[in-house]
């Protein structure tokens, strides 16, 4: 009896530490999609794009400095042009220094096609 009390002890215990990590990886993800919208909301679709009939990709390797800065680290496009809108926009962005982004190293894939 002791034994099967000991055991139920444990188990609601590792239950109750697996929903406390599942909650803390679920507020990353949620901080990380939060650093999302700010780059879809400061790197909008530039006017300059609207008449070219091409598609474009501009990637971006960065880190979110502890000032809540975007530091580029490297940049891979082929339209020099979106590159450069690219990276003027980014230099704008300011992270919240609590965001879990800070510190850390992130490599992100704007597209940018005709509508």
């Amino acid at each position: 009896m002791k034994t099967l009390k000991i055991i139920s002890i444990a188990f609601v215990i590792i239950m109750v530490t697996g929903f406390i990590s599942a909650a803390k990886d679920n507020d990353k993800t949620v901080q990380k999609s939060e650093l999302k919208k700010v780059l879809q909301k400061e790197v909008s679709y530039p006017d300059f794009v609207v008449n070219d009939e091409k598609t474009s990709t501009v990637f971006v390797q960065f880190t979110v400095t502890e000032e809540g800065k975007i530091e580029i680290k490297a940049m891979n496009y082929l339209d020099v042009k979106l590159g450069d809108y690219v990276k003027e926009c980014l230099q704008k962005v300011v992270v919240d220094k609590n965001d879990a982004s800070v510190g850390k190293t992130h490599i992100y894939k704007f597209n940018f096609k005709e509508l």
